[in-house]
């Protein structure tokens, strides 16, 4: 009796430290984690009143790119992109999961974008976001037995953890807005979406301005096909299976990217790697880099970036021709031939102007001068057939000067390398380029502004020591 009360104690405050402990984890979390669009989103795929029977899946490319609007009105479905900025292949099946569980999904369209194929360096407190905001179901079960049993118990359990060491939390208004009406209500409002870039239409969909940002850096296209990631493929085929199962129809496509980018490096290899695989895998593909440009001109202004977040004028009709594919293909292999180019070689034949301008540079500090030496070389991409000019401008911003200058427009020389000894301080420089022959003050434009210092020469040197740079 006495070991019966000794272990039932023990039992007893077992238990009631469980629970304190939970309910102090549940505090923090509620305290320190701001609103997540992951959240906003996931409640209105689970909001019964919806019952969506599409789904659109994928990442950031994907929702700026995908009006579910437009595929319900083409399709005569009920669409919501929940496409999300970081989900990575493996968030995608279980978002599919998640979205059978209160929907009856007929179609799944999702965005395979080759940058979640490979070489992904995510912390693994981040790489959880989209599973911390799952209702509690079979499907969280599943992600923490297949996902997290091997990893640090911090990493599912106390991702706030991560928020308080490593970001800038606004405590208090965290707490107000976690307390407010709107939030309780599943409103956008709460949510901190600065990175949208534009304003949000519904069901997963932002309308992306013009106005949004700078382009960033032009990074070769890359793609290792046996340097892959075994989960994403794991997960994508999981994803294949379970659609099958299901009687789900899935379609895969990659939505169009920045030409400057399109061109720059092998993307046909990406582009033959996904139309294997989803043949291989008894799938529809459709690379809408390979749409024809009567069907559907795009070119660097339409992106935000070079990575390839579009903008809203280009989304718009993307998202009527992917609708008129999705529903004509099927059974009518002529669609094909109207639509697309039959292989890189054609699509690439088929530019006839610039399409990528910017620079590779180097700076050290040069001793005895105390002065650095500043090179850089031009990096210009355009048609097979192009023939490119550029003019040349590089200027002292501190001193609002013009320290060099091409009066006209010169043939482009790959090899020609621009070299100066300038003192420490801003400078800019801003290349001109066109086809040659045509009277446009410039098909592409490239500004790069730059400071030159003792730090930013170390900086330089230690990317450099490690591979960090734009240009291969």
């Amino acid at each position: 009796m006495r070991n019966f009360k000794k272990s039932f104690k023990i039992i007893t405050r077992s238990v009631i430290f469980l629970v304190l402990l939970i309910t102090l984890n549940e505090l923090f979390r509620f305290i320190v984690m701001p609103p997540s669009y992951a959240r906003y989103i996931l409640g209105e795929l689970n909001n019964k009143n919806n019952n969506y029977d599409c789904i659109v899946l994928g990442a950031s490319h994907g929702r700026s790119a995908i009006n579910p609007y437009t595929l319900d009105k083409a399709l005569n479905c009920n669409a919501i992109n929940m496409s999300i900025p970081s989900e990575t292949v493996k968030d995608s099946y279980y978002l599919l999961k998640e979205s059978c569980r209160k929907n009856n999904p007929k179609m799944v369209v999702f965005d395979m974008d080759y940058q979640y194929w490979y070489k992904l360096r995510q912390n693994e407190y981040w790489e959880t976001f989209i599973y911390e905001q799952l209702d509690f179901s079979s499907i969280k079960l599943e992600y923490i037995a297949c996902n997290l049993l091997e990893k640090d118990f911090r990493v599912g359990l106390t991702r706030w953890a991560y928020y308080f060491i490593n970001s800038n939390i606004n405590l208090k208004e965290n707490i107000k807005l976690k307390t407010s009406k709107a939030y309780w209500n599943n409103e956008l409002s709460v949510v901190n979406n600065k990175d949208a870039g534009g304003s949000y239409v519904g069901k997963g969909y932002f309308y992306r301005d013009d106005t949004n940002g700078g382009k960033g850096k032009i990074k070769k296209v890359c793609f290792d096909t046996n340097n892959l990631e075994k989960d994403v493929v794991h997960y994508f085929k999981k994803i294949v299976q379970f659609c099958k199962k299901k009687g789900i129809r899935l379609v895969c496509v990659t939505s169009p990217i920045t030409p400057a980018t399109l061109n720059y490096g092998d993307y046909k290899t990406v582009h033959n790697y996904f139309d294997k695989l989803c043949k291989e895998q008894g799938v529809e593909y459709y690379d809408f880099n390979y749409v024809k440009d009567s069907i559907l001109h795009f070119d660097n202004t339409d992106f935000v970036d070079y990575d390839g977040h579009m903008k809203g004028r280009l989304a718009e009709p993307f998202s009527v021709i992917l609708a008129k594919v999705i529903k004509e293909a099927p059974g009518n292999p002529d669609i094909l031939n109207q639509y697309f180019y039959k292989d890189f070689q054609e699509y690439y034949s088929s530019v006839k102007k610039i399409v990528t301008n910017d620079i590779k540079c180097s700076f050290d500090y040069v001793k005895g001068t105390n002065k650095y030496n500043f090179k850089f070389k031009n990096i210009v991409i355009g048609g097979p057939n192009t023939k490119a000019e550029v003019r040349v401008i590089v200027n002292n911003l501190d001193k609002n000067k013009t320290i060099y200058e091409d009066s006209t427009y010169c043939d482009y020389e790959p090899s020609k390398e621009y070299s100066f000894d300038v003192e420490e301080g801003g400078y800019e420089i801003v290349i001109y380029a066109r086809t040659k022959g045509t009277s446009v003050e410039y098909e592409e434009l490239c500004r790069k502004p730059f400071k030159i210092n003792e730090n930013q020469v170390y900086e330089y040197k230690t990317k450099l020591a490690v591979g960090d740079i734009d240009y291969e």
